[in-house]
């Protein structure tokens, strides 16, 4: 279901943009966690690390839209 859900979602991202929406981003949150299944305290909610992991890809995607708007 929560695949079914990401999907949907990044579907109507772009499908929002091509109508000209414009600025508006999808970012999925699937791997954020890392896969070794410490990032989470019951496989769904980040912990610590997981918080940190999310933040990394935040900060990577955020800074290259920010790179991009550059004049």
């Amino acid at each position: 279901m929560i695949k079914t859900i990401v999907l949907f979602t990044g579907l109507l991202c772009s499908l929002l943009n091509a109508q000209g929406t414009g600025n508006l981003y999808f970012l999925s949150n699937a791997k954020m966690p890392g896969s070794d299944g410490e990032g989470t305290v019951d496989s769904v909610h980040p912990n610590d690390l997981g918080m940190w992991r999310q933040a990394r890809v935040f900060t990577a995607f955020l800074k290259s839209l920010l790179e991009e708007r550059k004049p």
